[in-house]
């Protein structure tokens, strides 16, 4: 009776402290991974410091609980949210929470990783062949200034994944990247800027050729039926042309 009673006020006693717990943020690293239709996986990841045993404790137990969700780990690290999708509903959201004793043994981290199934990219046709995605505005949920401009403070950092089958359009990216390679941008605070980031697609004129003759087909098979009629009036029409020729040349 006595053990279980010291396990359930220890249990107690660590909750509460974990809600009152100083921990400190060290930095948040938001990456986008975008699908072919716009959609994307989002992984962030949240490092901290926990400031001594006590809280070490707390968070070894709070783990151990095994829970999943947001509002149950943001006690610690009060900037734990999902920064991506605005009012689209993330779906098979998971958290995975982890010391990193290869860096200090106060060291953690919460890796928060959840998909999109709305897109939160904007489709543009430009021209026959070129087809242009452009983030839409509002997905991000980074603070904002009252102009919409993005703020990004030095310990951020926002990742995107363009799809290896697209292109990047490095031309629109803002603010200046903080690297670029191959398909992956990088954006790395301190900056305040209105982000603009898109890629795109471009078929080859050969493709668009072939697309063109296979629409072209797909549309004579469907209107075949309706030319039947006229087909055999023509043909009647050729009969009747060539037997009154006949006749009148007797």
């Amino acid at each position: 009776m006595g053990r279980t009673f010291f396990a359930a006020f220890l249990g107690v006693f660590l909750l509460l402290s974990a809600f009152s717990a100083a921990y400190e943020d060290l930095s948040i690293a938001v990456s986008i991974h975008y699908n072919q239709d716009g959609t994307a996986k989002v992984s962030e990841k949240y490092a901290f410091l926990l400031s001594d045993d006590s809280e070490i404790e707390s968070f070894e137990y709070y783990r151990n609980l095994g829970q999943n969700t947001v509002v149950s780990w943001r006690r610690f690290s009060k900037d734990l949210k999902f920064h991506v999708g605005a009012d689209i509903i993330p779906s098979n959201a998971s958290i995975t929470a982890r010391r990193v004793l290869n860096v200090g043994r106060r060291s953690a981290e919460l890796l928060l990783d959840y998909e999109l199934n709305s897109p939160i990219m904007i489709a543009s046709k430009v021209g026959s062949r070129k087809t242009v995605f452009s983030l839409k505005d509002g997905v991000l949920g980074f603070v904002k200034t009252t102009t919409g401009e993005t703020i990004l403070s030095p310990s951020e950092r926002l990742e995107f994944y363009a799809p290896s089958e697209f292109t990047l359009d490095a031309s629109a990216l803002r603010p200046e990247p903080t690297s670029i390679d191959g398909g992956k941008v990088v954006f790395s605070g301190p900056f305040t800027a209105k982000l603009a980031y898109s890629f795109y697609s471009e078929e080859l004129l050969s493709e668009e050729v072939s697309r063109y003759f296979t629409e072209a087909a797909a549309e004579l098979s469907k209107s075949a039926p309706s030319l039947i009629p006229a087909l055999v009036l023509l043909v009647f029409a050729g009969f009747a042309v060539k037997y009154f020729k006949e006749k009148n040349s007797k």
